[in-house]
């Protein structure tokens, strides 16, 4: 008898903290689920329903629930704080519940498992009561508020999302690949120049899609761009523990630690289908860019000082600016920097790395920096 009035009090409190929220798919269409609210842990969603819904292949077998993506499977299990995704396992934030024959995972983990499943973009409003299913991220720039008309700032900006499609970047020790943090970040980024109305802004890439690193520059020099922005994150070879963020242009590297992150960068290269340049054409394309030496050094220099600024949870890498030769930077017909924004490879900067306000306060101070580049360099000589 007490038992049965456990479980009639434990049906209630579900029942009583279920909400009905809106899944809606790439299609636009719309389907009902339910929702728990677990006090502090949050939102709670039916996995499998999920599932379902978007008829990803599915299996439910005792205890446990897996779904099958292009190549990659996810498997969760009642009550349980590990699910396991292509075999290894991973941590959810909170153990799935399991009630009313359903296994409930926490909002965060499930949305996060499923961007690096599907390759789409599952995000989730509360407020809305809703998670939306998209090709990338939803940032919707013409929402920009605020227009800055100020004539004395123009210009040409490329925005470089690090690596994507088959080529990951880094990898952190939570499994969260460098090229699912380096879009939204250049996402924000186009948001905040967007302001500007006399600034034009354009990404090398907007989904998870593979570009060839001479691509991304031939790119910029067919927009005429005045500035080359490529953002990435850094990852160390030998210690965990290494952290901060660091602008790079294009030079010869000072040190072991410099040349071994350009080395970092450039190896995707091996997944190229054709060599990167030849000789003499590389020849070339160093002294082109060998012009806008001092422009992107200053450049590196007023990102370091924007993100000392505006970046109170990361500290700098040394002097914040060095030195590397980075095959996206080569080719490049105007001043080129890479950002790497924080180290993938240490645990505390991959959660900031993840988490939407530190990618928004990057993103800022990158555009802040891009502004004043502008007003420095670019603007009096488009006016002429």
């Amino acid at each position: 008898m007490k038992r049965l009035l456990l479980i009639f009090l434990f049906a209630f409190f579900v029942c009583a903290q279920t909400q009905q929220w809106k899944l809606i798919g790439l299609s636009g269409n719309s389907y009902p689920i339910d929702v728990i609210k677990d006090g502090e842990k949050g939102y709670f969603v039916p996995a499998y329903q999920i599932w379902k819904n978007l008829n990803f292949i599915r299996t439910s077998t005792g205890d446990t629930i897996s779904v099958k993506i292009n190549k990659n499977e996810l498997k969760m299990f009642r009550n349980d704080d590990k699910c396991y995704f292509n075999a290894t396992a991973k941590n959810l934030k909170y153990s799935t519940l399991y009630t009313n024959s359903n296994t409930y995972c926490d909002i965060a983990s499930f949305c996060e498992l499923m961007n690096a499943a599907s390759g789409l973009y599952f995000d989730h409003n509360a407020s809305m009561k809703e998670i939306r299913v998209g090709k990338t991220q939803n940032i919707d720039v013409s929402k920009a508020k605020n227009i800055v008309e100020d004539d004395k700032i123009s210009g040409i900006i490329v925005i470089d999302p690090g690596h994507g499609g088959k080529d990951p970047g880094a990898t952190g020790p939570g499994g969260t690949n460098e090229k699912d943090i380096v879009l939204p970040i250049s996402l924000e980024v186009k948001k905040y120049l967007s302001k500007y109305k006399n600034i034009k802004v354009f990404l090398t890439r907007e989904t998870d899609s593979f570009i060839a690193l001479h691509d991304r520059a031939e790119f910029a020099n067919k927009k005429n761009a005045d500035l080359f922005i490529s953002i990435h994150a850094n990852a160390s070879e030998k210690s965990p523990s290494v952290g901060g963020y660091k602008m790079y242009f294009l030079s010869e590297a000072k040190d072991e630690i410099d040349e071994w992150t350009a080395k970092l960068e450039n190896s995707v290269i091996d997944l190229e289908s054709k060599a990167q340049t030849n000789g003499l054409e590389s020849i070339l394309l160093s002294l082109a860019n060998n012009e806008f030496i001092k422009e992107s050094q200053d450049f590196s220099i007023m990102l370091a000082k924007s993100f000392g600024k505006n970046m109170k949870e990361i500290q700098k890498l040394h002097t914040g600016v060095g030195q590397a030769n980075f095959y996206v930077l080569n080719g490049a017909s105007m001043p080129a920097v890479l950002v790497e924004t924080a180290f993938i490879s240490n645990t505390k900067e991959e959660k900031l790395l993840k988490d939407k306000k530190f990618q928004k306060d990057v993103a800022e101070s990158i555009g802040g920096a891009a502004i004043e580049f502008c007003k420095k360099y670019v603007s009096g000589l488009r006016d002429k």
